[in-house]
């Protein structure tokens, strides 16, 4: 059995240019995300643990 697929969006005012160097910040959801109080990257092949307020 496979996992199912999440999907997530959400409409950012921002300029192109500001919303990609919050994705280039893999380490840093915590800064946008309201759920997320911290996070650790585990590897370089995008593994990252993150720690929630819930």
């Amino acid at each position: 059995m496979s996992e199912p697929d999440s999907v997530v969006s959400q409409v950012v005012d921002a300029p192109l240019e500001a919303l990609w160097e919050s994705w280039a910040d893999f380490g840093g959801i915590y800064k946008f995300h309201e759920d997320v109080v911290r996070t650790n990257i585990l590897s370089q092949n995008a593994g990252r643990f993150c720690e929630s307020s819930a």
